[in-house]
């Protein structure tokens, strides 16, 4: 076993990491409003918890269950209610994926720097965490960063259950069963399944014993379904047969391709490309790297190499047999990933490579600010992207890229230490400004503040054509007031109801003269289509 296992950590760089990951992500969760249907899908379940004190299966939109369990959406709640008096918004319905990133990052450096040394922790950590996919994924309101932090902490844990002088066994079985829980709570059963897998094989490819290996991984696995089951025979109860057939076509006949609607279904190489990009800016690093390969020296994997290998291998291979694919899907694959990257850093130290890479990052350091600014005067224009103005406050984030450059400038000699730095910075200034200044005129918030104008007190529908049509914002931001209605029922509604509808669809005629119509915008955040207003007479 690896002496370095025994050696306690410092505290001070696990300080320091946090207090950097916290930087990053926590302060701007709330300043870019949601700006698609995706986000506020999640934030009203947990709206509907709150309004409804339904804690088992909260019902929204009038009659809708959610896709998911309820994880996630108990999080958000209990967040509301400690941090802002029970009222969901976009900051304490992001801030769960945030601090699920915290962890799972500190997680990881933990457990690589026992293997490696507290250098090579850091350097994976941030790897990781500026990883443009786990950086996305972790301020956003959405399941799959808390399903991730989840499984990497346990396939962590796993690992070090393994060794015969593991302290606090104990506890970290009941850890890992309570992250297992969690996550199967957050997004089916694949929260326990892919940390048992790579436990599994890793554990077999080192010599355990089969029987020993699936008995033990088998009771980890039923006893982290215990809570899940839980829940779910409760939800059964009261959602029936239809909450019933709806959980097993989520978790069932989305891996055997059965499901009744088709769902970001892609051809096998998608994961592939995803995985390049989503590894961005440290993609370009591997590229680079490639010039000088025939350097690298063959050596056997060490321990934490070979778990790291076998998580990709794995849960890519996994999620290469369901036709539906999904980038996020792929998430617990990043901190194994970053794994490599912090070898290839390490092993590229001072390297006319890794200054090259550093120089690029530093090129751009220069470039966005300058480019941002051009565009906010009207010099130069992004197409038809219409951009939100910036506060005071941001300019001077707005250019922390350049400083960091100009740092680079006056000091080449560590190259690692600015590989780490700009990248940081960078994408600081996009959750800071550039994240704002581009989506925030996306959002249909100010389109809903316009529909309560209009319907002060009278009921609001939207149109359910086409079939399943919601607008998920527009439900989040006039406080889940819509309720889905049929074509053939408009002529019965109230006198004063206001329905919404896809004016691009929907053939203002099928009202009858009974309405009247207002158009509301060109594009709305959740379909991309133009929407209307009708208003019964």
């Amino acid at each position: 076993m690896n002496t370095n296992h025994r050696k306690a950590l410092s505290l001070q760089p696990q300080i320091m990491l946090l207090i950097i990951a916290a930087l990053l992500l926590l302060p701007w969760l709330g300043t870019t409003w949601f700006n698609s249907k995706g986000e506020p899908r999640e934030a009203i379940v947990a709206m509907s918890i709150l309004q409804s004190g339904e804690w088992i299966l909260p019902v929204n939109y009038g009659g809708d269950i959610p896709y998911k369990p309820p994880f996630l959406y108990w999080l958000i709640a209990i967040f509301a209610k400690i941090f802002n008096g029970g009222t969901v918004n976009e900051y304490v319905s992001r801030l769960p994926s945030a601090l699920a990133c915290i962890a799972m990052i500190w997680a990881g450096y933990r457990w690589s720097a026992r293997l490696r040394g507290e250098r090579f922790g850091m350097i994976m950590a941030l790897v990781t965490l500026t990883s443009v996919e786990v950086f996305r994924a972790a301020i956003a309101c959405r399941l799959d960063m808390v399903v991730t932090a989840t499984i990497v902490t346990s396939i962590y844990l796993l690992f070090d259950l393994r060794e015969r002088d593991c302290r606090h066994r104990k506890l970290k079985y009941l850890t890992v069963i309570l992250l297992m829980s969690a996550g199967t709570l957050t997004k089916g059963p694949i929260g326990s399944l892919i940390p048992c897998m790579v436990a599994g094989v890793y554990c077999l490819l080192c010599g355990d014993g089969f029987w020993r290996t699936l008995g033990r991984l088998s009771a980890l696995c039923l006893c982290s379904f215990i809570l899940p089951a839980l829940w779910f025979l409760a939800a059964s109860r009261q959602g029936g047969e239809g909450f019933t057939a709806l959980m097993l076509e989520e978790n069932l006949g989305r891996m055997s391709g059965t499901m009744s609607y088709s769902s970001h279904e892609k051809p096998f190489w998608y994961n592939f490309v995803t995985l390049l990009s989503g590894m961005a800016p440290w993609t370009l690093l591997g590229v680079l790297s490639l010039t000088v390969a025939r350097s690298y020296r063959r050596r056997m994997l060490r321990q934490g190499g070979l778990l790291a290998l076998l998580a990709v291998v794995l849960i890519v291979g996994f999620y290469c047999i369901p036709a539906s694919k999904r980038s996020v899907y792929l998430l617990p694959v990043y901190p194994f990933i970053a794994y490599g990257v912090a070898s290839l850093i390490l092993h590229l130290h001072n390297s006319k490579v890794l200054k090259s890479y550093v120089w690029i990052l530093a090129v751009t350091g220069f470039v966005v600010p300058v480019a941002v600014t051009l565009a906010l005067c009207g010099i130069i224009t992004i197409g038809k992207v219409q951009l939100w103005p910036l506060s005071w406050w941001m300019w001077p984030l707005l250019y922390l890229p350049a400083l960091a450059s100009l740092l680079w400038l006056g000091n080449r000699r560590d190259s690692v230490a600015f590989a780490m730095l700009l990248p940081t910075v960078l994408l600081l200034t996009y959750a800071a400004v550039a994240q704002p200044m581009v989506l925030k005129p996306q959002s249909d918030r100010p389109l809903a503040e316009k529909i309560k104008a209009v319907a002060v007190d009278a009921p609001v529908y939207s149109l359910n054509t086409p079939e399943g049509f919601r607008l998920y914002s527009v439900n989040f931001y006039t406080a889940d007031r819509l309720r889905p209605v049929e074509a053939d029922s408009l002529p019965v509604l109230p006198q004063g109801s206001v329905v919404i509808y896809n004016s691009l669809v929907a053939d203002s005629t099928l009202f009858g003269s009974s309405y009247s119509h207002m158009h509301l915008t060109d594009r709305s955040a959740d379909h991309r289509n133009p929407l209307s207003l009708a208003i019964k007479d």
